[in-house]
């Protein structure tokens, strides 16, 4: 019964994003279609393509446990680039794992965004420590002391954090 209930449900792909973005919380639907990439994949094309932001950020979080295409995993890219500030950091955090070469590109723009409030900028300014921080980059040093000079609580800890980690 559960299985016709997915296959109708993924007829309905649509649907599926927004019934994927109302369960945000729980993440049970995300999580379950990790377990069929060809599901995965086209949920995932139809989540970038719509509104959905609560549905965005979660493929976007949960395309590195999902053995999809790589033309799939690339899509981190997109999602890195959604102008949501949520969706748009669950991809930084995820990039490491899917595109580490691309991390380093993407930490200037999330650093010097000034599109969003302050405390929102200051989340992603930690996206980009701990996205720096998990490809061992050497820009890291640099970010830090950037942390440093920002002076924010949050991203200061986070900074503390990572430094402790790394002496």
């Amino acid at each position: 019964m559960l299985c016709a209930l997915v296959l109708y449900v993924l007829a309905h792909a649509v649907v599926t994003c927004y019934l994927i973005a109302r369960d945000n919380e729980a993440e049970g639907f995300i999580q379950e279609t990790t377990s069929h990439p060809q599901w995965f994949e086209r949920l995932c094309r139809r989540a970038a393509a719509s509104n959905e932001s609560e549905a965005k950020w979660q493929f976007a979080a949960y395309l590195s446990e999902c053995p999809c295409s790589q033309e799939v995993k690339d899509m981190i890219l997109d999602f890195a680039k959604d102008p949501n500030e949520y969706v748009s950091r669950r991809a930084l955090l995820a990039m490491p794992a899917l595109r580490p070469d691309c991390v380093e590109q993407f930490a200037p723009l999330f650093w010097e965004r000034n599109c969003y409030s302050l405390e929102l900028q200051e989340y992603q300014r930690i996206a980009v420590l701990v996205s720096l921080d998990a490809i061992h980059s050497s820009l890291l040093p640099q970010y830090l002391e950037q942390a440093k000079q920002d002076g924010r609580r949050y991203l200061l800890e986070h900074a503390e954090r990572i430094k402790g980690g790394l002496l």
